[in-house]
């Protein structure tokens, strides 16, 4: 079947029937926004994972012109060889996290949120890191302070006094802290740690000023 064949059932990728030729998946009405726990299944598969990491590359390119890819490329890309088990989940993304075109695939808004989600590493947990003392003083004592990673937060920590935050979460010493997820500080607590602090710093010096001008950073809402 050619990629511009008419769309075919779904089969299940444990079905015995068996499906011969490249069988591209029908929608089954997914516009409808889905549960957070069904969002994540989604992710929890390696295929469809694979198809919307696939997809979202393309996208990157930047013309909507251009980034669909046709089934049979995808499935290629993504190292499918079974056109019957690749088709079933390839619909299970139809809908709400792609977009079935006439000539081809396209990942919508919410498919790139969870590649982006997952390739943050905000999902994973983090190994704990902490710098050795910067040339930065703690307001408080005056003492070196140190840059850490623990628990998804980057910490300016005090070498010496017991800090300002004393939450369960954070670090001895901790003077001030902020979220990030992994792929958000790779390996600069240990090779630029001063310059983590500040970049973050700067993040949450964005998100605060939208914070008064009345929307939310994380949904956009009010």
């Amino acid at each position: 079947m050619s990629d511009d064949a008419p769309l075919g059932d779904a089969p299940d990728p444990d079905s015995k029937s068996g499906v011969t030729g490249e069988e591209e998946p029908v929608a089954v009405g997914r516009e409808n926004r889905q549960p957070p726990e069904d969002s994540f299944a989604v992710v929890g598969n390696e295929t469809r994972l694979s198809i919307l990491r696939v997809l979202h590359e393309r996208a990157s390119i930047g013309d909507r012109s251009e980034y669909s890819v046709p089934f049979t490329e995808l499935r290629e890309a993504v190292g499918e060889p079974d056109s019957g088990k690749f088709s079933y989940h390839l619909n299970q993304l139809l809908g709400e996290f792609v977009e079935k075109r006439p000539e081809g695939y396209a990942i919508r808004y919410p498919g790139k949120e969870l590649v982006r989600t997952v390739e943050s590493g905000a999902v994973e947990a983090a190994s704990p890191a902490v710098s050795e003392p910067t040339d930065a003083s703690c307001y408080l004592c005056g003492a070196p302070i140190a840059v850490a990673y623990t628990n998804g937060y980057v910490s300016a920590q005090c070498t010496s006094c017991s800090g300002a935050l004393g939450f369960d979460y954070m670090p001895e010493g901790a003077l001030s802290s902020i979220p990030a997820p992994p792929a958000a500080v790779g390996t600069d607590v240990d090779a630029a740690p001063e310059e983590l602090l500040n970049r973050l710093h700067g993040r949450f010096c964005h998100r605060a000023r939208m914070f008064g001008d009345g929307g939310c950073p994380r949904c956009g809402g009010a």
